[in-house]
């Protein structure tokens, strides 16, 4: 394999790269909601989030949110280093949310949704148990 030229090295400058890097977010399978505290708004809520909360019937605007995530994360991330994070049944989906603080007013909420992988699991295990039978 053909080693690239050394002077060659990777940059992080919009001007010399044709995407956008936003379009990470709209693109991946975790859902991604960054929340306001202060404003008591939400601020960014990508594809896969709006997905999640849809088909989770889960609460979409942040009073909403914010009282259904309550006990969950009654001890929040207090560091903006701290991530707290559960997975829980709801609705007939498995869901695994995390909550970090990424500013004294803004929080950023990660949604994935696990019912798929975790029907997969258990079928894998039916039929490994089936196997040793």
């Amino acid at each position: 394999m053909p080693r690239p030229p050394r002077n060659q090295t990777a940059s992080t400058s919009p001007e010399t790269c044709a995407w956008d890097p936003g379009q990470v977010l709209e693109h991946i399978d975790v859902g991604v909601l960054v929340l306001d505290t202060e404003q008591e708004k939400v601020c960014y809520c990508n594809g896969a989030a709006s997905q999640i909360l849809r088909e989770a019937r889960l609460p979409r605007g942040f009073h909403a949110l914010s009282r259904f995530l309550a006990p969950l994360f009654a001890k929040g991330p207090e560091e903006p280093s701290q991530q707290a994070a559960h997975t829980f049944h709801y609705h007939n989906h498995i869901l695994e949310i995390s909550l970090q603080k990424t500013s004294p007013t803004h929080r950023c909420l990660f949604l994935r949704d696990n019912t798929t992988r975790a029907r997969l699991e258990s079928v894998a295990q039916a039929v490994n148990t089936m196997d040793n039978i």
